[in-house]
Order: structure tokens, then C-alpha cells, then sequence
């Protein structure tokens, strides 16, 4: 691999390591400490690759990164958007390897079917299938990083549930991202919640925040001191994301909601799996 290609492999994921990449790393080892986190990391890493590449290769999102974010590979001259396309189908095949070869096969046919959902088949543009399908991708790197960590798929329900928990805190509050890209989205002609529907995002973005830290630290939690900071966390980003609306803050928010989500998401990893067939266990009713 020339200079050039790994620099251009970097940049594409390069948005992606603190708000993807390291909570789903994380969240698989914390479930399950292991010796096999290079694996783990290979294969998320490969993974997030091939949705970055498929992503960023379309014209739409060319002329956006252009504008907006000028060092991505394409719009910086690292490689053409032909060259680009021909790493986008060769990862195709590369991830689905992987998968076989790390007993991950099913999540990893999941996960490239929601890119091609998501990106060629341009299901990200309207708000209800690009928060379904977030969710859904969010989901799948999750399970097949849990299933590599562990060594063999899902025995029990302490492994399954958190993973349904973390989807719907997603599948609800995921739209935070698109806050800060709202002017790209209105001249890609993309449908996104902050575009369609504004005011009712920010305030689904204030309630949303603190209400899943409540379900979170005071059902899911044994620690008082962690329920505290998680719900102090979840008010506070609710908060700066209503009252303060401007670009830089959208993306200082979304940065702050970034380890709110890892917070709420390794929570639940550490519950006994009687709080979640029976969530009002902590009471001992």
C-alpha cells in the first residue's frame, strides 16, 4: 500500500474514530474483555471503511465534501472518484471475508446490506429510513464486534438486551448528527428531521436526552454516582443543542453527545440480566 492510499484510507474514516469506531470497540470489549480486540478492531475498522468509501463516493456528497469538508479524500485529489468506486466494490467482497473468517458472517452481510441501503440505494434521504437504517448500522457493528470479542454468537440474554436497548436510544436520538450538516443536507436535497422539522428535533433532542438517561441510570444502573453523571450528562447536551443553534455549536454538541451515547451504551453491559427480564429488580419487588 503507497503513502497516498493509506493517508486517503485514514481520511475517510477519519470523522468517524471518535463517534463510531472507538464506542463500538469499546462496548464490544467491555461486554466481554478478551485477547481478540485486534480482531475486533480489524473487522469494525474494515467495515466502517466500506460505508465511508460507499458514502463519500457519490457525486452529491463530492460536491458537499468540497464545500465543506475539503480534506476527505475525493475533493482533496487523494484519489479519483473512479478509483474510489473501485475501493468501494472491492471492500464489498473484503468485509464479507472477514465476517466468514471471524465466525461474524450474518452481521456482516447485515451491515453491508444497510450501506447499500443506506448509499446506493439513497434511503438516507428521507428522515425515517436514514434514522431506521442509523440504528440498524449501529446494531450491526455492535453485534459482530460483541460476537468477535466473545469468540461465538450470543448465549444469553445479558448480551442480546443491551444491544436492543442501545437501538432505540439511537433509532430516537440519532438525528443529533444531522444538526450540524443541515445546510449540506438542504442543498443535497436530503429530508432530514432538521431539515423537515426543526424545532420538533431540538426538542425531541432535549426530552430524549434526559429521559433515556433516566431509564438508563436509575433501571440499568447499581452505580448512584454513574445514574447522576449520566443524567447530568443527557440534560446538559439537551439543553446546548435547544438554546444554542449555530454551527460551531451543533458541532460542539454533537461531540458532547458522542460520549453522553458511549456512557449510555456501556451502562447497560454492566447489568445483571435480571434488570432486564425484570426491570424493576432494583426495587427487590
Amino acid at each position: 500500500m503507497n503513502l497516498s492510499l493509506a493517508i486517503a484510507i485514514f481520511l475517510f474514516t477519519k470523522s468517524d474514530f471518535v463517534t463510531i469506531l472507538v464506542p463500538i470497540i469499546s462496548l464490544a470489549i467491555f461486554s466481554n474483555p478478551s485477547p481478540r480486540v485486534p480482531k475486533c478492531f480489524a473487522w469494525t475498522y474494515l467495515n466502517l471503511l466500506q460505508f465511508c468509501v460507499s458514502n463519500q463516493r457519490k457525486p452529491s456528497a463530492i460536491a458537499e465534501d468540497a464545500a465543506n469538508k475539503p480534506w476527505r479524500p475525493v475533493p482533496a485529489g487523494l484519489i479519483s472518484p473512479a478509483q474510489a468506486a473501485v475501493l468501494r466494490w472491492t471492500l464489498l467482497p473484503a468485509c464479507l471475508a472477514i465476517s466468514w473468517a471471524y465466525a461474524a458472517t450474518i452481521p456482516g452481510i447485515t451491515f453491508s446490506a444497510i450501506i447499500l441501503l443506506h448509499n446506493e440505494f439513497g434511503m438516507d434521504s428521507h428522515w425515517l429510513t436514514r434514522s431506521i437504517l442509523n440504528a440498524a448500522g449501529y446494531a450491526a457493528l455492535d453485534w459482530g464486534a460483541t460476537v468477535i470479542a466473545r469468540g461465538d454468537a450470543f448465549q444469553n440474554s445479558n448480551a442480546v438486551e443491551p444491544q436492543l436497548l442501545n437501538g432505540m436510544i439511537i433509532l430516537t436520538t440519532i438525528h443529533a448528527q444531522d444538526f450540524r450538516d443541515e445546510l449540506g443536507d438542504r442543498v443535497a436535497g436530503r429530508r432530514t428531521i432538521p431539515t423537515e422539522m426543526p424545532k420538533i428535533g431540538r426538542i425531541a433532542i432535549l426530552i430524549g436526552l434526559p429521559a433515556w438517561s433516566i431509564v438508563v441510570g436509575c433501571l440499568f444502573s447499581s452505580s448512584k454516582l454513574v445514574s447522576l453523571l449520566l443524567i447530568s450528562m443527557g440534560t446538559w447536551v439537551g439543553t446546548r443543542f435547544y438554546l444554542l443553534r449555530t454551527l460551531e455549536n451543533d458541532r460542539a454538541s454533537y461531540t458532547a453527545y458522542n460520549f453522553w451515547l458511549a456512557l449510555a451504551r456501556i451502562v447497560p453491559v454492566f447489568t445483571p440480566s435480571s434488570y432486564f427480564t425484570h426491570p424493576l429488580a432494583f426495587l427487590n419487588i
